[in-house]
């Protein structure tokens, strides 16, 4: 049997040859295999209601919050609060201090809670709301996504999330008044840590 020659022209019914049509630039054939991948991906996130792609900016400060806390030092944490200008708003006092305020706030009284807090919910997927007209830095990014959910609607996956970020009592306690009251992250789309605060 004779090898196929793929170099031949395919040959139509009534034996006239019909060139093979065929991408002569790879860069063509690359950009036709990428496109179809990214519509893959997309519609698949799309489907399995993935978390929001974060923006460098967003991904770097998040990176240095999470490098901070994972030290176990809070005065770590000072280095990611100075990036910022006000600094983020906590709702504690004394607000010239965050660290001091942070502290104070923690039941352990060294900080160690509210450490474990924020690397908990920063490994958690956050919900993206808009907020203002600027096309490309019009969103803010809130942690833990939960803080956004309808709490009396949960899949049975959320309501897993949702004890590994606090216990019984308190899921119960937001579940009766229908909004989330444990601790928030946000940062900005240009990489502002904006607030690290219990929700009102």
């Amino acid at each position: 049997m004779r090898p196929l020659d793929y170099r031949k022209p395919a040959s139509t019914t009534d034996g006239q040859s019909q060139p093979r049509r065929r991408f002569t630039n790879p860069a063509t054939l690359l950009v036709v295999v990428v496109a179809g991948l990214v519509h893959c991906l997309a519609a698949h996130a799309a489907d399995s209601g993935a978390a929001p792609v974060l923006p460098q900016n967003v991904a770097e400060m998040r990176d240095v919050i999470l490098s901070a806390v994972r030290s176990g030092k809070l005065e770590d944490l000072r280095s990611a609060l100075d990036m910022n200008e006000p600094k983020p708003e906590t709702g504690l006092a004394p607000a010239d201090d965050p660290i001091a305020a942070l502290k104070a706030a923690s039941a352990d009284g060294r900080g160690l809670e509210l450490l474990a807090v924020i690397a908990e919910t920063l490994e958690m997927p956050p919900a993206a709301l808009p907020l203002g007209k600027d096309l490309e830095n019009n969103l803010i990014y809130v942690w833990p996504y939960l803080a956004e959910r309808t709490l009396d609607a949960l899949t049975a996956r959320e309501e897993v999330d949702l004890y590994r970020l606090v216990g019984h009592a308190k899921v119960v306690e937001m579940r009766e008044k229908k909004r989330w009251t444990w601790w928030r992250l946000i940062i900005a789309a240009d990489g502002t840590w904006v607030a690290f605060k219990k929700a009102d």
